[in-house]
């Protein structure tokens, strides 16, 4: 049996709402060398019989049944366990991939063997497919590599990695399991968010970022503690993660620690080129704004900053507001 280029890897649990959109997406790849493994954990709506459908269709769809609901970690990793392919590509079954996404990520990984992780952009649209903003640009090794101390360098449904590494999700984790598991894969290789949309992310009611936030908000806060914690001391880092995260207090305080965490990063960073220091320099003030419109104390938090980088907190405000409206 041929050996597959990628292994598209999905979990579904009641996902018939969305699922012809995302189904469709991958059978129409530019690149067709491809196995599509689908994980049903137990659904009880339509979702089985979509799947039958499209694997009776398509052979290069297989559907994997648990008996019983196990949750989208352990989905994920019996999925994985199935995979052949050299790639592994992640896709929700209420997102949309776009028509090359496949062929775009394979191109990156196979032009650059030390790599071991590619996401890209998202387009996030709502329940009725309407667009509602845009994702960050691009991020280069050393940006992905920061940001990744605070929150995923892309979305879940745009990575792609190099199944030879032979990490799986922790399980330890029900929500943010790929937080976690980008931090892991990136002690083995290189990441990028490329510049171009991947994905179209879809925001719903019934999404895991809705009905179970505080868990994922925890579990978030937990995996950037952890990361933190090897810059600065770690009770620091965990006010750090928790206010930036889950909204816990925070204050100028607060921008201190992050800033002492990001000279500690370029320090130990090889050969940093001055671009890759002002992108990374950029996710700091993203990160702490977002933690400052979250968390009580958020004022303090912006005076701090615009008193520390003053032109480049405006120029991240004026980028939020870009993408909002693009």
């Amino acid at each position: 049996m041929m050996v597959p280029r990628v292994s598209v890897l999905m979990a579904v649990h009641n996902g018939a709402a969305f699922l012809p959109q995302t189904l469709a997406s991958i059978a129409w790849q530019t690149l067709d060398d491809f196995e599509f493994v689908i994980v049903d954990d137990a659904s009880s709506d339509a979702t089985p019989l979509m799947l039958a459908t499209a694997a009776m269709e398509d052979e290069r769809v297989r559907v994997i049944r648990n008996p019983a609901n196990l949750g989208l970690t352990a989905s994920l990793n019996i999925g994985l366990a199935a995979c052949r392919g050299e790639y592994v590509a992640r896709i929700d079954a209420d997102d949309v991939a776009t028509h090359d996404r496949l062929a775009v990520q394979v191109a990156l990984l196979d032009s650059r063997p030390d790599h071991a992780l590619v996401g890209g952009r998202e387009i996030v649209i709502d329940a009725d497919g309407r667009k509602l903003r845009t994702g960050r640009a691009n991020l280069g090794p050393e940006a992905a590599a920061w940001c990744a101390h605070f929150a995923p360098p892309f979305v879940h449904s745009s990575a792609m990695w190099r199944r030879s590494v032979g990490l799986t999700y922790d399980e330890g984790f029900r929500t943010a399991q790929d937080f976690d598991l980008w931090q892991r894969l990136m002690e083995h290789g290189p990441a990028v968010r490329l510049d171009i949309p991947l994905v179209a992310l879809r925001e719903h009611s019934a999404s895991i970022s809705h009905t179970r936030k505080p868990q994922q908000s925890a579990d978030a806060a937990a995996i950037a503690t952890r990361a933190l914690a090897r810059l600065v001391p770690e009770d620091e880092a965990g006010q750090l993660a928790a206010c930036v995260i889950a909204g816990a207090p925070g204050g100028g305080r607060i921008v201190e620690v992050a800033l002492a965490a990001e000279a500690e990063f370029l320090a130990r960073s090889m050969a940093i080129e001055p671009a890759d220091t002002a992108a990374v320099r950029r996710i700091t003030v993203s990160q702490l704004l977002k933690g400052a419109a979250r968390a009580t104390g958020g004022a303090g938090m912006v005076l701090t900053l615009l008193r520390r980088r003053p032109l480049a907190t405006l120029a991240e405000i004026a980028a939020i507001i870009v993408r909002r409206w693009n």
